[in-house]
């Protein structure tokens, strides 16, 4: 009994030492493993990351599994350059965003893959998905510019074959407001219209590689914004077709604003119409009316063929053939220079253009580029129709502005000449360092007569909605009738316009508005003449405007301010 007592002792005791040596070993194998997945995984890891673009850390890629399936920005495709306004506020930028696209040769069970897909990005159905998965194409795309939330859902799938790309997605952050001046991109960050057009064109974009540049724009926000607002208030009180507004430096051509509406959202394409396409400032040609009357009367002064004191006799119609031209307002007596411009008559101032005479005005016209398409910057531009033969009856009607036709964009920059001391500069939506070079179209004494008789029209004349107090504002308005679909002019259908500048003893800003098949409203008493549509839009602009800019209000009584702008010894009632 004491012998296997014994026995069981030395074999708890063999068994024992058997454990500890057992311990033993494995505290000392376990650090070395240990070591050696943790090197594999380390290991891994770098393979994983190391081919990652830098760009796409910013979504957070490192937390997102199956990170094979990203593939980085390729070195080739365009960073569009940022677009500030004049102040530096941004108008357009690009952002990097993540494509997805397919592989079908490399996917397995591609209907379950459909319906996986489809939970996570339901706008896309799952007839659409099996498409293009069992597309016999080896490339697909999917969906382009996932937002980071919906990359990191499909990448949580896990599914073979598909991938995802680097690109970039053009942000508008003012939405419409600069739709018809910036334009817009394609999925493909390629220019569709507008400035992004034409950037495209002369390579003004960078490469992945070069550095990020920008554009400093012409533009005001605060100013486009004001615009925007006015024409799209009256625009819907007369119930317009369209409108346009321009706001341009009359010292440089700098463009501030350049309104056309309707509109579009730029950056939801799908939100386009060819309505909202189209831009009236640039791209509409119309027959403008009476805002062609100081460019007649600037003609003619420059060469000395009227004077201040000169009489026009309108105590009745003109009869050329045919046609007959009339006043909308007869005074039905002789009228002083002043006069004619003032009460905006149409028989004087064909009197006026028979003076200048047909080489007198297509020299002028092509002296003030009527002849060419605006420089503006952007891809929407239009040529003017501008008759090539002319006789007796376009001589007279081209002096009020009818029988030809030309853009907003032609007939704000023909302004600057005449209120600016004659100089004609190209319209620029591109803010330059240096000053621009300017081409002298009227004489100095020229201009200044004009800039008085532009400022009677609005204190007295046809345009008083537009005469704001203290800011001296100058102008003419043009009411002319459509043509309608018989190729007759419409009694109904009319584009009013007004072209303005401020203020008038040392003009900065010219303003230009335009209203398409305006309605007669309750407070125009059945009117809908620019004076009652176009005209008092400018005034609200200008007033809105100048306090922005800095243009303060001056005292109109000042007897220097009348010396410069009064006419005197010349009968005008």
């Amino acid at each position: 009994m004491a012998r296997a007592v014994k026995l069981n002792i030395s074999l708890e005791g063999a068994l024992n030492k058997a454990v500890e040596k057992s311990k033993f070993r494995v505290f000392l194998i376990l650090p070395i493993i240990i070591l050696t997945f943790l090197a594999i995984a380390i290991k891994t890891t770098i393979l994983c990351t190391q081919n990652i673009s830098e760009r796409l850390l910013s979504d957070n890629v490192s937390q997102v599994p199956n990170i094979l399936h990203q593939v980085s920005l390729a070195p080739s495709k365009a960073i569009r350059k940022n677009i500030y306004d004049r102040n530096g506020i941004l108008i357009a930028s690009s952002l990097v965003t993540s494509s997805l696209f397919a592989h079908p040769n490399e996917m397995i069970e591609k209907d379950y893959a459909a319906e996986l897909v489809h939970k996570v990005l339901p706008e896309l159905s799952v007839a659409y998905l099996k498409e293009k998965f069992f597309s016999e194409k080896k490339f697909q795309w999917i969906k382009r510019n996932l937002t980071p939330k919906q990359k990191y859902a499909v990448n949580s799938l896990g599914i073979p074959g598909l991938y995802f790309e680097a690109e970039t997605k053009r942000i508008y952050p003012h939405k419409e407001l600069f739709s018809h001046v910036i334009g817009s991109v394609g999925v493909d960050s390629q220019g569709l219209s507008g400035m992004e057009k034409v950037i495209d064109s002369l390579n003004k974009h960078v490469t992945d590689n070069e550095v990020r540049d920008y554009i400093n724009t012409t533009m005001d926000v605060r100013i486009q914004n004001i615009v925007h607002e006015e024409l799209s208030s009256q625009m819907e009180k007369h119930k317009a077709v369209a409108a346009a507004g321009i706001v341009m430096d009359a010292t440089n051509g700098e463009i501030i604003s350049l309104v056309s509406l309707p509109d579009y959202e730029p950056n939801f394409l799908k939100s386009i119409t060819p309505e909202s396409f189209f831009n009236h400032a640039t791209l509409g040609v119309y027959e403008l009316g009476s805002v062609f009357k100081p460019i007649t009367f600037a003609a003619a002064f420059e060469k000395n063929l009227i004077k201040m004191n000169s009489k026009f006799d309108a105590t009745q119609a003109l009869k050329i053939g045919r046609f007959r031209i009339s006043d909308f307002h007869p005074e039905n007596r002789w009228l002083t220079t002043p006069e004619v411009m003032m009460h905006s008559s149409n028989i004087g101032t064909a009197k006026i253009g028979e003076i200048v005479g047909i080489n007198g005005f297509k020299d002028i016209y092509r002296k003030l580029g009527f002849y060419e398409r605006s420089g503006i910057e952007i891809q929407e531009k239009a040529s003017s129709n501008i008759p090539n033969n002319w006789g007796q009856t376009t001589l007279f009607t081209a002096s009020y502005g009818h029988g030809l036709a030309i853009t907003p964009m032609h007939l704000i920059a023909g302004y600057m000449p005449i209120v600016n001391g004659g100089v004609l500069y190209k319209p620029t939506l591109i803010k330059e360092e240096k000053d621009p070079e300017g081409k002298e179209v009227f004489s100095k004494s020229t201009s200044d007569i004009m800039r008085k008789l532009l400022r009677l029209v609005v204190a007295r004349g046809t345009a008083t909605k537009a005469n704001i107090s203290g800011f001296l504002v100058g102008g003419k308005t043009g009411t002319a009738e459509k043509i309608d679909e018989n190729g007759r002019y419409s009694k109904t259908s009319k584009v009013t316009t007004f072209v303005g500048a401020f203020p008038m003893n040392k003009p900065k800003y010219l303003v230009l508005t335009l209203f398409d098949d305006p309605k007669p409203s309750k407070d125009s008493y059945g009117y809908a003449t620019a004076g009652w549509v176009a005209a008092p839009a400018a005034g609200k602009i200008i007033s809105r405007m100048a306090p922005i800019l800095k243009i303060m209000p001056q005292d109109e009584n000042d007897e220097k301010i009348k010396a410069e702008l009064e006419i005197t010894g010349v009968d005008i009632r």
